[in-house]
């Protein structure tokens, strides 16, 4: 996170010669504000997380900049897969919706 920040943000400890890891240094979750559109949550402890409960229909509510270029989808439900006429799809195509994220959704969805 340090090395992301361009500073020393957060105290860090020497790798484990025992397990080849890092150390936990923080004891607190926290936000960790990086810019303008980037933020780290440092969660002690803690060494992946999972999304629960939210289904193949909402999804792609939790990818705000399908928003605009999915008025362009022919199909309302349109899940931005194999749909004719996909905006979202054209999107990544034309470099408006960075493929990261679209690839991203489609992990999700599977």
């Amino acid at each position: 996170m340090n090395a992301l920040a361009g500073e020393d943000r957060a105290p860090t400890a020497e790798v484990s010669e025992a397990h080849d890891r890092g150390r936990h240094r923080t004891t607190a979750s926290c936000l960790i504000n990086l810019g303008e559109q980037t933020v780290i949550i440092d969660t002690p402890g803690i060494r992946s997380l999972s999304v629960w409960s939210v289904d193949r229909d909402t999804i792609r509510l939790y990818f705000p900049e399908f928003a605009e270029v999915s008025l362009a989808c022919r199909f309302n439900d349109c899940l931005h897969v194999t749909e004719p006429d996909c905006g979202v799809r054209t999107g990544v195509d034309a470099g408006e919706v960075a493929r990261e994220r679209y690839e991203s959704y489609l992990r999700m969805l599977e």
